[in-house]
């Protein structure tokens, strides 16, 4: 993940700023301070806006200035150090083994066709006999939780309806990857709503995409719906 990624490497560099300081400290016991401006800098290079690296820069220098002066504040600082240096090291295995499982998720997925047109018609096959988990499985991982508690909160007769629709639709898009697929869903209401406006509808139908995509097992599977 970006953000995680991020945020490991900020308190890297966080950290390392403040050993830098405790050097000088220790080399002119009169001072703790670092180069706020070299930091800001340093930061936009792991991929910080401007705005944000200057920012982070002020709050450690302001930090620095208004609590950090005595050695017992120095040793308070190195204790600190290390256990900031564990939390990063423990968020970094724990990304590690996530990525790990959901890796492993991928290879060991088993449900799916060898083209969309195959994974479709096992994904209707699965709705009409009412099976939603196995229907969900159909989909990638990260979207499974999600598809079996829409479907789940639909009647028996919805699924056949949207079973019915499904099988009107058509691919609109093929490629090596991805390829999409259109049907028209049926609407109870002749409107919807969107950011929060309702939209008045003239059809009692809207067009209604599944995005499949292939994964590197060569499986096809839903990606969105």
């Amino acid at each position: 993940d970006a953000a995680i990624t991020a945020g490991i490497m900020l308190g890297k560099k966080f950290i390392f700023t403040l050993k830098q300081a405790i050097v000088e400290h220790e080399r002119r016991p009169d001072m703790l301070a670092i180069n706020t401006l070299q930091y800001a800098k340093e930061l936009q290079q792991y991929g910080f806006t401007r705005e944000q690296a200057e920012g982070q820069a002020q709050t450690l220098g302001r930090i620095i200035d208004e609590n950090l002066a005595t050695k017992q504040d120095i040793e308070l600082i190195r204790r600190d150090i290390k256990e900031l240096e564990v939390s990063i090291e423990e968020v970094r295995a724990d990304l590690k083994r996530d990525m790990k499982e959901l890796e492993a998720q991928y290879e060991n997925d088993t449900y799916g066709g060898t083209t969309p047109e195959a994974t479709l018609a096992l994904f209707i096959d699965a709705l009409k006999k009412g099976d939603i988990d196995l229907a969900s499985k159909y989909f990638v991982v990260d979207e499974r939780e999600r598809v079996r508690a829409d479907l789940s909160k639909l009647s028996s007769l919805r699924l056949i309806d949207l079973v019915n629709d499904i099988k009107k639709g058509d691919f609109v898009r093929m490629e090596e990857r991805f390829a999409k697929f259109e049907y028209k869903r049926g609407v109870q209401n002749q409107y919807i709503f969107f950011e929060g406006k309702r939209i008045e509808l003239n059809t009692p139908f809207i067009a209604s995409p599944i995005d499949f995509v292939r994964q590197e097992n060569s499986l096809w599977k839903i990606l969105l719906f």
